[in-house]
């Protein structure tokens, strides 16, 4: 855990407020990773095994913020139950 910046305060809020009006289907889901992360050059593999989507980054592209804002912080909406695994390709 550690201070937000203010822009990632804001970031952070605005994705909450995001996540709250999902429906959290695949369409919002890859959304809301654009919203986070400010750019759309990733891949969602859906169904590899029950219950689990794969979101696909290059090599470079995540932050570590953008790394703990998909995976620790609880924006990405998704199913209960399903989990979300986050790759960057070397």
């Amino acid at each position: 855990s550690r201070l937000l910046t203010d822009d990632e305060y804001r970031l952070f809020i605005k994705a909450r407020i995001a996540k709250n009006q999902s429906k959290g289907t695949i369409n919002s889901i890859v959304d809301m990773i654009a919203f986070v992360v400010g750019s759309t050059d990733f891949a969602v593999v859906d169904g590899i095994d029950p219950a689990e989507f794969t979101v696909t980054f290059d090599s470079g592209a995540l932050t570590g913020n953008d790394i703990i804002f998909i995976t620790q912080s609880d924006l990405i909406p998704k199913p209960a139950g399903v989990t979300l695994n986050v790759v960057e390709n070397p």
